[in-house]
Order: C-alpha cells, then structure tokens, then sequence
C-alpha cells in the first residue's frame, strides 16, 4: 500500500511537471541576433512610412488652389490688349467709287433716260460721227472708227483728256464698207469688204490719212456678210473673218 501511494505521488508530480506546474506562462526564450535585426528593420519601414503620409499635412492649412491657375497662360493672353483691326482705305464697293470725271456742261441730255448702278455716269464722248461701227483705241487715246454703210473712217481726239472728244477727224470717204478697225505699232489696220489696209505712223499724219499699205486684197467681193470685224489675238496675229454671202446658200 506504502508502494502504490508513493507511485502515485510521483505520477501526480510528473504530470503537474508536463503541465507547467502551478499553470504559470513558461518563460520564453532571449531573441536571436537575426530576430533582433529583423525586428529593427520593420521599425524603420514604419518611421519612414509615418513620414511620408504625415508629409501632406503640411499643406492642409495652405490656401486653396485657383482652378484658374492651371489656364495660367489663356489669362495672360486674355490680358493683353488686342489692337483694333485696321480699316480699310479703300473700299471697293460701287457706292465708294471715286468720283467720275464731271462731263462737259455742252454735253446734251441723253435722247433717253438710262439707270445705272451707284458710282457710275453716262454722258456723250463724240457727236456727229454718222454709221459709227467698230472701233479702235490707241495708247495714245486716239479713238479710231470704222463704218458698214457709210463708207467713212474717223479719228477722234481728247487733247485735254476729259473723257469728251475734242475734234472728229473724217480721215476717209467712199470706202468699201471700212468696218473692222485694229491698232498695232503706230499703225491702224482697217478690214474693208475684200481686202485688209494698214495705214503706218497714222497719229503723225493726223489730220490726213497716211498713204495704204494693202495687206490683202484676196477676199471675196460679196456685199452680204462680207463686212468684217478684226482684231489682234494674244499670239499676235490679226484674225479677219469671213461671211457666207446669203442665208440659206
């Protein structure tokens, strides 16, 4: 009995031993050098980490931002004083025409009334050219006029350049229907019904009629159609046409 109470006793020591005893925490164990350095790391991860978002706090009490701020260069520009755009001086509306030569007081009213657009006159240049056809106008401003029925050439001068004739020269009478009129070089060419004159330094000769070059005198003879207008093309050529001497041939 002595035997088994003191087994017993030690089965009952051995197990308070496995169970710590009086239930008190076993103590632990001193850290290792790699736990105390990795510890030493973390607290410096959360330094760093607690720096960095405290660092916004310094702008809390900052005043607020202008969203304007961000269009910093549109306000400049809005600043600056644009300078009004300039007016034109010339305006080239009809109503702002310049004023037209005034016609001479002489010149009579027109046998009709004629409307016109704003900016613009109509009055006589020449009277008493009679059958008046084609004409020619030379750079010198010497107006030359050709004739279908009447058979007249004419020269009509503006000495004082006031936009009316001055003198009407009759240059020419009898002439085979002298229609078609052209100037080139100090010369007048005048397309008659069957051949093309040219009349040389014609405005030195004025008031008479130089003596006529015949350029051609191969055209047909028929009245009908037969009169010609004539003028000098881009390539300078003299370009004369020729008409079919009836309707319905």
């Amino acid at each position: 009995m002595r035997y088994l109470t003191r087994s017993l006793i030690t089965i009952l020591v051995l197990l308070l031993a496995a169970c710590g005893g009086d239930g008190a925490t076993p103590a632990a164990e001193p850290p290792t050098a790699e736990a105390e350095q990795a510890a030493a790391t973390v607290e410096a991860n959360e330094v760093v980490i607690e720096e960095i978002e405290a660092a916004p706090a310094d702008n809390e009490e900052a005043e607020p931002v202008d969203p304007k701020a961000t269009t910093g260069v549109e306000a400049v520009a809005s600043e600056v004083p644009i300078a009004p755009a300039a007016e034109e001086s010339v305006n080239s509306g009809p109503d702002e025409l310049p004023e037209a030569v005034e016609v001479a007081a002489a010149n009579p009213p027109l046998p009709q009334e004629i409307s016109l657009p704003p900016g613009f006159r109509i009055g006589y240049y020449a009277e008493n050219v009679p059958n008046a056809r084609s004409m020619a106008l030379s750079p010198n401003g010497t107006l030359f006029v050709g004739t279908r029925d009447a058979g007249n050439l004419y020269a009509i001068l503006d000495s004082n350049q006031d936009y009316v004739a001055d003198e009407v020269i009759t240059l020419a009478e009898g002439m085979n229907s002298p229609n078609g009129v052209a100037f080139r070089d100090e010369a007048l060419y005048v397309a008659e019904i069957n051949r093309i004159l040219r009349f040389d330094n014609i405005e030195e000769s004025l008031p008479e009629l130089p003596e006529a070059v015949v350029i051609n005198a191969d055209y047909p003879s028929d009245w009908p159609h037969g009169w010609k207008f004539i003028r000098f093309g881009p390539d300078g050529r003299l370009y004369v046409p020729v008409g079919a001497p009836c309707n319905v041939c």
